[in-house]
């Protein structure tokens, strides 16, 4: 009788220990799965034009912290030439973006001047890049040869979870 009762208390035992071992492992399985996906450093490194026939960008970016810019994250397309897409390298790869939304907060109609906002938005292979630009230079009024604008940037690049964002400058124009 004694026998019976102390193999149904182990069995018991045995049973809660086993539960208690695969919650913990469970909680583990699902915090490295977590931090795998969502804390994965996203790098952005210089892109190169494609190389042929293709017309370039109207638009390039650089780190703001660059005083002579020569090595562009991003290359994109405003309204003007269509159809817009954009280029950014994302962890060694050149990823080819197509546009998902353009918004503007102009305070004139008519031309760009200092302050107005633009939101470039693009996506493509699970990699979404978010640009927003604040014109810090543009044309002058009266002269009409001039086609170039100055923005200060933060671009928000989002892939597999994680997100990084980036202080830059650019230019618009030809």
């Amino acid at each position: 009788m004694l026998n019976r009762k102390f193999a149904a208390y182990w069995k018991l035992e045995v049973s809660v220990l086993v539960r208690a071992l695969l919650a913990i492992l469970l909680t583990i399985t699902v915090t490295c799965s977590a931090t795998a996906f969502a804390d994965t450093p996203i790098r952005i490194t210089p892109s190169t034009l494609p190389k042929g026939d293709d017309p370039g960008f109207r638009c390039a970016f650089w780190h703001a912290s660059e005083k002579n810019p020569q090595r562009y994250i991003l290359f994109a397309d405003d309204e003007i030439l269509l159809p817009r897409r954009a280029l950014i390298t994302v962890n060694g790869k050149a990823v080819m973006l197509a546009p998902t939304g353009i918004k503007r907060r102009l305070k004139s109609k008519n031309r760009l001047s200092f302050g107005d906002e633009y939101v470039f938005s693009f996506e493509a292979e699970g990699v979404r890049v978010t640009t927003t630009a604040r014109v810090t230079w543009a044309c002058p009024k009266n002269n009409d040869s001039c086609e170039v604008t100055r923005y200060r940037a933060k671009i928000v690049v989002e892939t597999n979870g994680a997100s990084t964002s980036i202080d830059a400058r650019g230019e618009c124009g030809s």
